[in-house]
């Protein structure tokens, strides 16, 4: 059988179609198929997310219900102050404490029932001044920022003088210095070569993990993993029904591990045996 060199090329052309229509086809499905695993994954994920974001509030729910339960009449609130004064005993004799020049430290709001580290700071601003006059720690106080969601910590030499009530009712520091009239010094503006050695965190609840759960506004998460909140050592305060099992904290990508946690009963390390 003989063909012509016209017949063959025609041959040899729909050859072709028929081989690039395939590959198509196989690519399609292939693109298809990406396109779906894709959108299982997101749908993973978000659904995920909304449960990590259920399973906190429920844990946040939980533990305001027993703080308050814990602290709802005036001999609890004695019993608040006492817990408060032996946890804040406990950070005194940390190494982390006593060897940091350059501290931030939580002003407790009372309706929170949070830890009252006032004996710190005081104890901290009672050594700030060395034989010889020099300013030996520095203490930053937080300010919030709730329009960028964001941390500040400022300078302050004296509790009484230096506060004032601001957002929620929480005592923070002044924006200006009324012994110079000026901006006070900002923990954001220090030196490449000065270190911020110690943060002591509030929290809603703790782990002996050392796993955190804050309000949900993700302030100090963001300050623990940027700029000179990120080196310094980071430990939390807890009365002991702050404290949970530790699968009941689920952690974001987000969410910054504390490097010690402070109850009146235990002081708990991360990666390190506790006591």
């Amino acid at each position: 059988i003989r063909y012509s060199t016209h017949t063959l090329s025609v041959c040899m052309l729909l050859s072709r179609i028929r081989v690039a229509a395939r590959a198509a086809r196989y690519y399609s499905r292939r693109r298809v198929s990406s396109f779906s695993v894709s959108a299982n994954t997101m749908e993973d994920d978000d659904r995920l997310r909304e449960q990590q974001k259920e399973k906190k509030q429920t844990l946040r729910a939980n533990v305001k219900a027993k703080l308050k339960a814990t602290f709802s009449s005036h001999e609890e609130e004695d019993k608040k102050r006492r817990d408060s004064k032996v946890i804040c005993e406990k950070v005194l004799e940390l190494d982390a404490f006593k060897n940091a020049r350059r501290m931030c430290v939580y002003i407790a709001h009372p309706k929170l029932h949070e830890v009252d580290c006032s004996v710190l700071i005081r104890e901290a601003l009672d050594s700030s001044s060395s034989e010889f006059g020099e300013e030996r720690v520095k203490v930053y106080v937080p300010i919030v920022d709730d329009k960028n969601s964001n941390v500040r910590f400022l300078r302050v030499r004296d509790i009484e003088k230096d506060l004032e009530k601001r957002t929620m009712g929480i005592m923070e520091p002044t924006e200006l210095d009324w012994r110079t009239n000026e901006p006070r010094e900002d923990v954001a503006d220090l030196k490449e070569n000065e270190k911020l050695d110690l943060v002591i965190a509030p929290g809603l609840a703790f782990d002996e993990t050392c796993k955190r759960l804050g309000r949900g506004g993700g302030y100090y998460d963001k300050f623990f993993s940027e700029g000179k909140g990120r080196e310094a050592v980071k430990i939390g305060l807890a009365f002991d029904a702050q404290i949970v099992d530790a699968d009941e904290i689920p952690l974001d990508p987000w969410d910054v591990v504390l490097d010690l946690v402070v109850s009146k009963s235990h002081v708990y390390r991360k990666k390190e045996q506790n006591t």
